[in-house]
């Protein structure tokens, strides 16, 4: 600042002097001359002019001269501000990094544990996932299996069995979550799936049907590719379940306790002695309501008390997706059907079979049929043979 003023002095000061002193000098000269009385006050008024231009001329240069320096003096504070806005913008990203990766590690998470499920267990943050909490639900469990994987999978290298399970279950889960399930757990090639709420029974079924459907369409594709073409069965029921979080200090997990899991899972079982695709307890047909069973074709399988319960439980195959010459023959042989059924749970063999083997005359495909004629022929107590009371 003192260099900017001395420029200042010397610079507008001394050229503004000399103006004045030769002013003064030529003003002298020529009132000297008139009257020397009016040359001082002539003086003394040129005087008071050139100082107050002179002042005025300080005044606005010493004006920019503190602008100037102002501005210098906050030049720090704009590269500073410049700095703390990068700052800013670099923690932004940063954050925004790591938000993403937040969102992504609970994506993620929902896929071991289903958001769905924590929504029954009234969790809404995985945060609040805690050891022993617990609720207890009328549910609807779907199980499903392929048949013969083991034997699938002993001609496939360990990739390939990964990619032909990953391939199916992909397709697979559409059908479920599109009907309001969702899936507990995958075990092997298994399905494990809860259906929640007052239509649990027909969301189930609907789930079931269309898992179906998209199977021929797998399998159109894998013979397509010289693949040999897979069957599932699926097995339903309806029933109280408990649901929570079991485990220990270091591992936790959410799962599904109930005999009724463990019906679903037997129901399923049951389905390659019929060689049926869909088995549902008598609990999930009648959960469905009575104007919507119209949709579907079923019939009566029997009493069953599998392992593992004690009450005997009347199941009935679904069988919408068969063949269309497998479904027009037990649509019109329903009447029989269960009229030979009935005759071999009252140990009427003879009768029984005999009806049987009209049934199968006309269709030789129906393997419950089939079932039943050896049976049959072997006197077995239909009942007994699958715990039935």
């Amino acid at each position: 600042m003192k260099k900017i003023f001395d420029s200042i002095n010397f610079w507008i000061i001394a050229p503004n002097l000399l103006l004045l002193l030769i002013a003064l000098l030529f003003n002298v000269a020529v009132s000297y001359r008139d009257n020397q009385v009016f040359a001082h006050k002539s003086f003394e008024r040129l005087s008071n002019q050139i100082s107050q231009e002179v002042n005025r001329q300080i005044n606005s240069y010493l004006a920019d001269a503190l602008l100037l320096n102002k501005l210098n003096e906050n030049s720090i504070s704009l590269e500073q501000l410049n700095f703390d806005s990068s700052n800013k913008e670099k923690a932004n990203l940063e954050l925004e990094a790591k938000n993403r990766e937040l969102k992504e590690t609970s994506e993620k998470l929902n896929l071991f544990v289903s958001q769905e499920f924590l929504n029954v267990l009234e969790i809404k943050k995985t945060t609040e996932i805690e050891l022993g909490k617990n609720v207890e639900r009328k549910m609807s469990i779907l199980f499903s299996d392929i048949r013969s994987f083991t034997n699938l999978s002993t001609n496939m290298s360990p990739k390939d069995n990964f990619d032909f399970i990953n391939a199916y279950l992909k397709r697979m889960e559409p059908a479920i979550l599109e009907n309001n399930g969702f899936i507990d757990k995958y075990i092997g090639d298994a399905i494990m799936a809860l259906f929640d709420g007052t239509k649990s029974g027909l969301n189930s079924i609907e789930a079931a049907l269309s898992m179906l459907t998209r199977l021929k369409e797998y399998n159109n594709k894998r013979i397509s590719e010289d693949r040999s073409p897979i069957d599932i069965g699926i097995g339903i029921h309806t029933g109280d379940l408990m649901l929570g979080m079991i485990g220990g200090d270091n591992r936790i997990d959410g799962t599904v306790i109930s005999s009724d899991v463990n019906l679903a899972s037997r129901l399923e079982g049951l389905t390659k002695y019929f060689g049926a695709s869909l088995i549902v307890s008598e609990k999930t047909l009648l959960h469905v309501g009575e104007n919507k069973r119209k949709n579907y074709d079923y019939r009566y399988l029997g009493p069953v008390t599998p392992k593992g319960t004690r009450d005997a439980v009347r199941i009935y195959e679904i069988f919408n997706n068969d063949e269309s010459n497998l479904k027009s023959s037990k649509i019109e042989n329903k009447e029989k059907f269960e009229e030979a059924l009935a005759l071999s749970l009252k140990m009427e063999h003879e009768k029984s079979r005999e009806i049987f083997e009209s049934i199968q005359q006309k269709c030789s495909q129906d393997k419950a049929v089939e079932y039943f004629i050896k049976a049959c022929q072997e006197k077995k107590d239909f009942g007994k043979e699958f715990g039935a009371k």
